[in-house]
């Protein structure tokens, strides 16, 4: 749903995506398992050591950027005249 709302306000907004395949991820991310990961690893190859910096935040107890992520795209939703979907989850 966060992506589906970003690409909405971006679209609004006349933002267009740097990565070509960023409007295809609704429909990659609803993929059932079995096709989402073999997609998800030609798409995002990732070393399987790696870790996201959000959950090494919540491991040592640091905030998490979530606002600077999530709150960002309700930031532009109000300067732009539209609803974000979810609107304040914190931001």
């Amino acid at each position: 749903a966060l992506v589906l709302e970003a690409l909405d306000v971006y679209r609004a907004c006349g933002i267009k995506p740097a990565r070509p395949y960023v409007p295809f991820l609704p429909f990659v991310l609803a993929l059932p398992d079995w096709a989402y990961n073999p997609v998800a690893s030609a798409l995002f190859p990732l070393d399987p050591r790696c870790k996201s910096s959000m959950l090494q935040d919540c491991e040592t107890g640091r905030t998490t950027e979530i606002d600077a992520l999530c709150g960002e795209i309700v930031r532009l939703a109000r300067r732009n005249a539209n609803r974000a979907r979810d609107e304040d989850a914190g931001a």
